[in-house]
């Protein structure tokens, strides 16, 4: 992995139209591309963009900034390269000091290392994000991420410590997650989450392939389904569980989005 220091013109990107997922208004990635490696990922490259003068363009570009932040849109604010450097942890703090609501999203848990500031600041969320809890299928997914247990343990660290905190099945992988999905949601309700959010594996271009190289080696059987099931889009076609969720959500007491729906 390579990692290269580029200055940015911008760095607070306003979200045009709704976000139905997270609620944002704006959008803040600190880095550029990923280091995590999830096959699924448009943003797994072998070069990550560290934007070496966010500092400068937050102190500038905040104060027209009025809405939900969300932290972490395209790219994991706290993938590897972010333990060395905490660029994500100066961005926090000056989000907390300018008095800016914001959303983080990770499935790292090196989010706990900046519990201390998230959970002084009323306008903070954190979202992790898993796909499956089978961790050698996981491993197999997303190599640099923490297993699928570990995060669901970051979340209850998270509110314990009285953070707003939910969990993301993204992306919600069709013929996988869908076998987990009661237990995805048990063990989310008893982390103590606030909320589940959920959307479906998307497939475009070189994901596309790297997730069909997957699946031709590990899950061969499988290969015919995703084919037809994203042969008119990069979405899955004529595959919805949302009524699925909307039961548990309510057997296991949980709050379906990251607000109300």
């Amino acid at each position: 992995m390579k990692y290269r220091w580029v200055r940015f013109k911008s760095i607070v990107e306003r979200i045009v139209g709704e976000d139905r997922l997270f609620s944002g208004k704006f959008i803040i990635d600190p880095y550029q591309k990923c280091d995590m490696g999830c096959i699924y990922c448009d943003a797994a490259e072998d070069t990550v963009f560290i934007k070496s003068n966010a500092m400068d363009l937050i102190e500038r570009e905040l104060d027209g900034v009025d809405g939900l932040i969300v932290l972490g849109s395209a790219c994991d604010p706290y993938q590897r390269i972010e333990k060395k450097i905490g660029l994500t942890r100066k961005i926090i703090s000056k989000l907390i000091e300018k008095g800016k609501p914001f959303h983080l999203l990770t499935k790292s848990d090196l989010v706990l290392r900046d519990k201390d500031l998230i959970s002084s600041y009323d306008g903070a969320s954190v979202t992790i994000s898993i796909s499956t809890l089978d961790e050698k299928i996981s491993k197999f997914l997303e190599p640099f991420a923490p297993p699928p247990p570990k995060r669901v343990e970051v979340v209850k660290k998270l509110r314990l410590e009285g953070i707003n905190a939910g969990i993301a099945i993204m992306p919600f992988i069709p013929n996988l997650t869908d076998k987990e999905v009661e237990e995805i949601l048990k063990i989310t309700a008893a982390s103590g989450a606030n909320y589940i959010i959920y959307e479906y594996l998307e497939l475009k271009g070189t994901c596309r392939d790297r997730f069909f190289e997957f699946l031709r080696k590990h899950l061969p059987t499988c290969v015919d389904k995703y084919e037809k099931l994203y042969m008119e889009s990069y979405k899955p076609v004529g595959y919805d569980v949302k009524e699925r969720i909307k039961r548990a959500c309510v057997k296991y007491n949980l709050r379906m989005g990251f607000k109300d729906e």
